[in-house]
């Protein structure tokens, strides 16, 4: 592998928000940040960096990603993504190219869902919604009872 770019791998382009809701929106879906580290091989990931005080909009620090190739620590200790322009090992050169991102300065990341899952994904929303309106409803139960035993 040869490492490649400033760490972002394209940090000369620039994304409008609608091209940002364009590429996020089809296809992917937003993973919780303990999720990271379990990110399969293979997958595409887009991101976010977060905002280190440089004046850079929420556009500017888009990336459309790249590849999940494995994972390190970087020299402080800090948890690396590694990420590439293949899903597999390549044959060419500019297959083979490479570059991390630290975990901590991503502020937001989408995960490639194979589109076969979609229905999973969908099923799984669904009764996490209804768990939540369950846990609402006790809730305000709980609450009706409580002012009624004051």
């Amino acid at each position: 592998m040869v490492a490649i770019g400033d760490g972002s791998g394209e940090a000369l382009h620039h994304y409008t928000d609608d091209d940002i809701s364009r590429l996020t929106a089809e296809g992917y879906i937003v993973i919780h940040r303990g999720l990271w580290d379990y990110l399969p091989t293979g997958c595409h990931i887009r991101y976010i960096r977060k905002d280190t005080g440089e004046g850079l909009t929420r556009a500017q620090r888009f990336r459309s990603g790249g590849y999940v190739k494995g994972r390190k620590l970087g020299e402080s200790g800090q948890k690396m993504i590694l990420l590439g322009k293949c899903p597999y090992k390549g044959t060419t050169p500019e297959d083979r190219k490479w570059y991390s991102i630290a975990q901590d300065s991503i502020e937001t990341l989408w995960k490639q869902y194979d589109r076969f899952a979609f229905i999973e994904i969908h099923l799984i929303y669904n009764s996490l919604a209804q768990k939540k309106q369950q846990i609402e409803d006790l809730v305000a139960r709980v609450e009706r009872l409580e002012r009624r035993a004051k």
